[in-house]
């Protein structure tokens, strides 16, 4: 049921003009064509949309708030995982595990979500990735991009561990006026995407 729209519009693009508004709807014995193809890039710069489409899709997935522990911890690898440890660790030591994170909200509402209950949040203004390096926290949650910086810290991110990934794109309408100061900037960010 999820992937009907997405076969519908796959199956949608090799049919012809007529097929395609035909009432009620083909869907699955029609004449197939690759006309509609030929059609978009002959009539737009289709090599272009779909550079910058893979630009913006590129970019999108590479932003994530995560939940990271040592990477020593080699029994740890998934959100359960961690409960069972931070369970351990109260028993071990007497009090909950801590985790190191700016986003205290989103952390308490994912972990909650997922059943884990032995952990106290500890506010991290800065470095975050060095709190168990530092010993102000056991494990963090923390915006990644690449994963360099929690590699380098001996962190690893958890298989289930992807608390939000980020996305962000800069829209304008073309018809619309701009300042002579915004020109330089959309010049340049036009020069990046390969406009």
């Amino acid at each position: 049921l999820i992937f009907f729209p997405i076969l519908w519009t796959i199956l949608t693009s090799f049919k012809t003009e007529a097929q395609a508004i035909a009432d009620p709807p083909i869907f699955l014995f029609f004449d197939w064509t690759l006309e509609n193809y030929s059609v978009v890039q002959e009539r737009s710069d289709y090599m272009r949309f779909l550079w910058n489409s893979i630009i913006i899709a590129g970019g999108s997935t590479l932003l994530g708030v995560v939940i990271a522990v040592p990477a020593a911890w080699v029994d740890v690898e998934t959100i359960h995982d961690l409960d069972a440890a931070a369970a351990r660790f109260r028993a071990v030591h007497g009090r909950r595990l801590r985790i190191a994170t700016k986003y205290h909200n989103l952390a308490r509402a994912f972990l909650t979500a997922r059943g884990v209950a032995d952990y106290q949040l500890v506010d991290s203004q800065g470095a975050t990735e060095a709190a168990p390096l530092h010993q102000t926290a056991e494990a963090i949650i923390d915006i990644t991009s690449s994963g360099e910086t929690l590699r380098a810290n001996h962190l690893k991110v958890l298989e289930d561990g992807l608390i939000l990934a980020s996305e962000a794109q800069l829209c304008r309408s073309l018809a619309a006026p701009t300042r002579l100061e915004d020109e330089a900037a959309i010049a340049r960010l036009s020069k990046l995407s390969g406009d």
